[in-house]
């Protein structure tokens, strides 16, 4: 197909990437970089070439004798050098892109070696870009990072660098595309994790100018150590007339930046680190030194953002270490802490012990406050030295829950520590991350330990590893509650000193699973906000939220279980023994949504509680194969937007070769009768629910009555056998 045709500027190169295309677009010594779903090229129609005769520019245009495209094409390779001048398309402040530092860039090299596209690029200070596309065939994404050399012979100091830009989005229209681009992101506070925003462009500001000399962007991201908290490192761009949708996640440890931009008619999505102006990014490079930008996963296809979702998330189960042989299955998960409320006691939760064995539950889990008794000052966090009130011999503990068939569990948050309320705290200030040359604080007290530190490695080794070995401990909750926004660092600003700190904590996690290769990892940090790729990757499983007993508990799990995959979403199922039989279900089937995590009065539940607790188990052994793989979809029904006061109903799907799970919680004001389109050639066979509601499946539909308000249930619906 001509270039003309296809794309109004030189197609330099292209390569089929499993189902999509990526192309390389040269203008003079400038690369563009876009990627389609294969095989629809056919549908890109030829593109306006300039805006000369719109309404707005015609007299500008012929008074000025100047021209102004339709396109622009922007460098795929974006960054910043400190003190050149900034970008010349977007007022400063809204966007980096398009800067001085860019303006004598050249293409060097492409090379296509195994899995592997590397495009070179170099100023004539000697100032080395390489853009890096990985990719497997069988893959429904690929990885893109950017990394910059200094071979200046000075020292430079880099204040943005951009992982990815993705560009000429969509090429399938003809002009500005009016009202067919949608922008997807995902929002995430404290117990809100993973809410939807779809708006359109037009809504955000992001239409071309009418006169498009000035460009227009949208940034959003993190500055801290909590990396989901605002926003997922989520972008998603929807072209809906052509029915095309763009992804991309960011693998962020700490602050991360996204942003989507535009000065005519094509729009482009850019990330990667925090530039100087949103995060006060800034690192220093001595001659020979690189800096290499966040690892960002991008996919496209035919379909909505939910399929695209389905595919980004497959990066995190590449690159993982091997689980433990305990993970094989996907057990249920007793955690302690809505039982105690952190005062957990070797005499209770042996009881509740005896109570849960045999019931098809593996991880013992408890939580936080082992380590010490209430009220008093040691030991604290930082010591880890168990409470002799609450366990007066923690390994005879230890060994009768082995003894009853359980793994058992400890918690864990060793990233910070107390200053005043642990010995290690007083005993080691000079171990604390430094900020602004102050100790840092994060309020109660508490203190964020200096990874970069060998001594702090070797103190973590011996406190945290130790004790895991020492007592014999198969699963850990690793949480992590008080934010960081920087930390002193002679190699740039105090962002780059998190992010410093973030790749050693990142180390240490490493070596714990190195040293206890059968440990299961549990990834919280104040609930969901550590839920992004690249943290995903070091642990089996993470805590979808805190959000333990709301009534918005299934809203945040099924979104939290688009933005990871579905075995690592581990969902709160506290048992109350004031719960009816709506309550019950309601709260065990949202479980379903990722991991089973059963907590609560399980030693005050009555028989038919129990009862109501072991079938929702025994059909979520049933669940673990759509658990394990599959794509996930959501369908709401919901007429208000609220997630304290919802109303109507959620529907979960979970779709794989074998047949499809549904989750289904209906809220208030939910309608007498739910119907759901499913497969005709599926049929119910496991069904969980409180007794009361009614499923019948006609052909295509299954309608599911009396369920009333506020109740939940699961149905496995399989292929019929011949």
């Amino acid at each position: 197909m001509p270039n003309s045709v296809l794309f109004p500027f030189e197609i330099y190169s292209h390569f089929e990437l499993g189902d999509m295309t990526a192309y390389y677009l040269k203008q003079d010594q400038s690369l563009a970089f876009t990627i389609l779903p294969k095989g629809l090229e056919h549908k890109i129609s030829a593109h306006r070439k300039s805006l000369n005769d719109t309404t707005a520019c015609r007299s500008y245009t012929k008074g000025y004798k100047t021209n102004l495209d339709a396109l622009t094409m922007e460098n795929m390779i974006q960054y910043h050098i400190q003190k050149d001048s900034l970008s010349s398309n977007y007022f400063p402040g809204n966007s980096m892109i398009n800067n001085g530092s860019l303006k004598n860039l050249k293409f060097v090299s492409q090379t296509h070696e195994n899995n592997v596209i590397k495009t070179i690029m170099k100023d004539p200070r000697g100032i080395e870009s390489c853009h890096t596309v990985t990719y497997h065939a069988q893959d429904s994404f690929m990885e893109v990072n950017t990394t910059l050399k200094n071979d200046s012979g000075k020292t430079i100091d880099v204040d943005f660098l951009s992982s990815f830009n993705l560009g000429m989005l969509s090429p399938f229209a003809a002009d500005d595309g009016p009202n067919r681009y949608f922008v997807h992101r995902y929002s995430a506070w404290w117990d809100a994790e993973g809410r939807h925003q779809e708006q359109s462009v037009e809504s955000l500001g992001l239409e071309p100018a009418p006169m498009p000399i000035v460009g227009r962007a949208l940034q959003f991201g993190n500055r801290s150590s909590l990396p989901v908290k605002g926003y997922f490192p989520t972008l998603g761009l929807e072209d809906r007339i052509a029915g095309v949708t763009w992804g991309v996640q960011l693998a962020a440890l700490g602050p991360w930046l996204l942003e989507i931009n535009r000065i005519a008619d094509s729009i482009n999505l850019s990330g990667g680190l925090p530039n100087a102006d949103f995060g006060n990014w800034r690192k220093t490079l001595k001659d020979g030194e690189e800096a290499r930008g966040i690892p960002a996963i991008i996919t496209c296809c035919e379909g909505d953002m939910q399929k695209n979702l389905n595919r980004l998330t497959q990066w995190q189960a590449k690159g993982s270490p091997k689980e433990p042989e305990s993970e094989e299955n996907l057990p249920v998960i007793y955690n302690e802490y809505c039982t105690s409320w952190g005062r957990p006691t070797s005499e209770r939760l042996l009881k509740i012990a005896d109570i849960l064995k045999n019931r098809d539950i593996k991880y013992f889990v408890i939580d936080a406050g082992w380590f010490r008794s209430d009220p008093c000052k040691y030991p604290g966090k930082g010591d880890w030295e168990i409470s002799k009130e609450r366990f007066p011999d923690f390994d005879s503990y230890i060994s009768q829950i082995y003894k009853k068939g359980f793994i058992p569990g400890v918690w864990f948050e060793f990233e910070n520590i107390n200053k005043t309320q642990s010995r290690f705290g007083e005993e080691h200030p000079e171990l604390v991350l430094k900020y602004h040359g102050e100790t840092y604080s994060t309020g109660d007290d508490n203190a964020p330990l200096d990874f970069r530190r060998e001594d702090v490695q070797k103190q973590m080794t011996e406190r945290v590893i130790g004790f895991i070995k020492k007592h014999r401990i198969g699963y850990v909750k690793i949480d992590y509650n008080y934010a960081v926004i920087g930390a002193d660092t002679p190699n740039g600003s105090e962002t780059e000193g998190l992010l410093e700190n973030l790749e050693a904590a990142k180390r240490f996690y490493q070596k714990m699973k190195k040293e206890c290769p059968e440990l299961v990892m549990e990834i919280c940090a104040s609930g969901g906000h550590r839920l992004t790729p690249e943290w995903m990757r070091l642990g089996s499983m993470a805590s979808f939220s805190d959000s333990c007993e709301a009534i918005a508990t299934p809203l945040i799990a099924a979104g939290t279980a688009m933005q990871i995959l579905l075995k690592k979403n581990q969902v709160w199922a506290p048992l109350r023994k004031e719960s009816d039989p709506k309550r019950m279900a309601y709260l065990l089937a949202a479980g379903f949504i990722g991991r089973l995590c059963i907590s609560g009065d399980i030693d005050q539940l009555d028989k038919k509680q129990l009862a109501q607790m072991d079938k929702a188990i025994q059909c979520y052994r049933e669940a673990v194969p759509f658990i394990q793989s599959g794509e996930s979809f959501v369908e709401e029904k919901r007429i208000s937007e609220s997630w304290t006061h919802p109303q109507g109903y959620q529907v979960f799907h979970r779709k794989n070769k074998q047949g499809e799970i549904l989750v289904v919680h209906s809220f208030a004001d939910a309608p007498q009768k739910i119907e759901i389109a499913v497969d005709t050639n599926l049929h119910i066979v496991h069904l969980f629910d409180n007794g009361e509601p009614i499923a019948k499946q006609n052909k295509g539909v299954l309608t599911i009555e009396n369920m009333g308000c506020f109740n939940g249930m699961v149905l496995i619906l399989k292929r019929k056998t011949i």
